[in-house]
């Protein structure tokens, strides 16, 4: 894992890989979340402040935000792991979807139907353009 695979596409090792996956998509869906969940109160300057500066109110945009990183760091771990055992990046990518999916575990429960059906939309999407 120091050092990549011929069939990987990243130009560092597998371990830079994985955390720079983590931490990209961690950070993109944190400042997307609060900007979407500071929306309306935009122009209120106060409110908006104190908004910003509560762990209270920022804990939903953290723990999605930890969601996404996350699921896009296990799909990274077992691709790149997966890719070292078997030479077919087919297989590879499938299995590394299937664990990168489980992740859905730690989400909210009212929010799992929601991104059940976001992944899944994706699943069909990847699997018409595998054929």
């Amino acid at each position: 894992m120091l050092s990549r695979t011929s069939m990987c596409k990243h130009k560092l090792s597998c371990y830079e890989n994985i955390i720079n996956g983590f931490l990209g998509s961690f950070s993109y869906c944190l400042i997307g979340k609060m900007i979407l969940s500071n929306l309306p109160i935009l122009f209120n300057f106060a409110k908006l402040r104190k908004n910003l500066l509560s762990l209270k109110a920022n804990k939903d945009n953290i723990r999605i935000a930890f969601f996404v990183g996350l699921m896009n760091g296990v799909y990274k771990l077992v691709l790149c792991s997966m890719r070292r055992i078997f030479k077919n990046d087919r297989v590879a990518s499938i299995i590394a979807g299937f664990i990168a999916g489980l992740c859905i575990r730690i989400d909210q429960k009212k929010r799992r139907t929601l991104t059940m059906i976001l992944v899944l939309s994706r699943v069909v999407d990847s699997s018409r353009m595998m054929v």
